[in-house]
């Protein structure tokens, strides 16, 4: 078997605003920690368990904030979860947002906490693009674009003290994000239009042999 991941056009992450200026549009301090999750809110992108981990956090470090972008049929469930736990303060619902390249580079942190369904996301490549470590799930999918330990930490799917664990070590040491970062835009390239193109090619390539033309 051949897996051919689908591919970002990197050339929309060349030129991205900076962090300073992603910040100052969206109304967020340099010194915040802006941990973001982007994607539809239905129940198996585990919005829930984000939020439910930001319980969790809230007594460690409260000072930490949460950008959902996205909407979806969970929508008004997490703004009644986010009011149950009294966590208005550390949460904003963004809706949707068309240009994640100019939402990504004011975060901190990527969530992907997702429970299953995923084949192979865009937004933890794009992210990667944008030098931005990310923590997920550890599911099929996800684990085959993010490699634990190196762009990433994955963490079991609807877990959400696994969850705050991994967003709190990213938190408490800003370099680990930054190295992790570096790491993310240099694997972001294999995820290419060019590196699609290629790796498609030298699939026609094998099979067909001489015929390929």
């Amino acid at each position: 078997m051949t897996v051919s991941h689908s591919a970002v056009d990197m050339a929309r992450f060349r030129e991205i605003p900076t962090r300073e200026q992603s910040r100052n549009v969206l109304g967020y301090a340099a010194q915040v920690y802006l941990v973001g999750a982007i994607g539809h809110m239905a129940k198996h992108k585990g919005h829930a368990v984000l939020v439910d981990a930001a319980r969790i956090l809230a007594t460690h470090r409260p000072s930490l904030r949460f950008l959902l972008a996205g909407s979806g049929e969970l929508e008004e469930a997490l703004r009644h979860r986010i009011a149950e736990w009294q966590l208005e303060g550390m949460f904003r619902l963004l809706g949707f947002n068309e240009d994640v390249s100019r939402l990504l580079p004011a975060l901190d942190l990527l969530a992907f906490p997702s429970l299953s369904g995923e084949g192979s996301p865009a937004v933890l490549k794009e992210a990667m693009a944008c030098g931005v470590p990310i923590v997920a799930s550890h599911i099929s999918g996800v684990e085959e674009v993010i490699r634990d330990g190196r762009e990433g930490l994955l963490v079991p799917p609807g877990d959400p003290d696994a969850l705050a664990e991994a967003i709190l070590r990213f938190a408490t040491n800003r370099s680990l994000g930054i190295e992790f970062g570096r790491r993310g835009r240099e694997h972001a390239c294999d995820f290419g239009v060019d590196r699609m193109v290629q790796s498609t090619e030298e699939l026609y390539r094998n099979l067909l042999g001489d015929h390929f033309s």
